[in-house]
């Protein structure tokens, strides 16, 4: 089941919220129907443009339904999970963070809070690139990051390989800041919306 609303705020920005049950043929009541066992609810905040960049925040609440309920990534060293991002990747994509370039590499890399990407990704060819910021109250922060500069996406991720659990009780909150800009962001802006969110 979903459902998705939307509205625009008093600054202008536009609001998103859509409500998920999660379900699996896994999980059946005791008529042996599916029935959910999580509910997702996520609102996404879509900015004005400012100068050359637009902030797009996203707040995912995830609540179990039932006791004893646990999320994990894919089985693997890799541990795929959490937060992605699908993006064009040109031949000369670049991944920077707050500790300087990041290479690629086949597991997580620790890198830092936020991950720009970066290279010619306009119809011109012109620089332009998309920056992830992972929120300080995040319950793994600052997240490993899954990074492929070929055929992929680009993935923060939570909770990696191990489950974790999510209680019926209180919601596990995400948060996550996109910023999409064209030409330059220097590591000075990324840091000024870092500590603004």
């Amino acid at each position: 089941m979903q459902s998705i609303t939307h509205d625009l705020t008093s600054d202008g920005s536009l609001r998103l919220k859509a409500q998920t049950d999660w379900e699996s043929p896994l999980w059946l009541n005791k008529q042996g129907n599916q029935e959910p066992f999580l509910r997702e609810n996520t609102t996404v905040s879509i900015y004005l443009k400012k100068k050359n960049y637009r902030v797009i925040d996203f707040e995912i609440s995830l609540l179990a339904l039932t006791p004893q309920v646990k999320i994990g990534g894919s089985d693997d060293e890799k541990g795929y999970s959490g937060f992605s991002v699908r993006m064009k990747l040109p031949e000369d994509i670049t991944f920077q963070s707050n500790n300087g370039a990041v290479t690629p590499t086949t597991n997580a890399v620790e890198a830092g809070p936020w991950m720009q990407m970066e290279g010619s990704l306009t119809r011109d060819d012109q620089k332009s690139g998309i920056v992830i910021i992972s929120h300080s109250e995040n319950p793994t922060y600052p997240e490993p990051w899954i990074l492929r500069n070929k055929n992929s996406m680009q993935n923060a991720a939570y909770p990696g390989r191990y489950p974790a659990e999510i209680s019926d009780k209180a919601p596990t909150i995400l948060r996550y800041r996109m910023v999409v800009y064209q030409g330059e962001m220097k590591e000075k802006n990324i840091s000024r919306l870092q500590k603004s969110y």
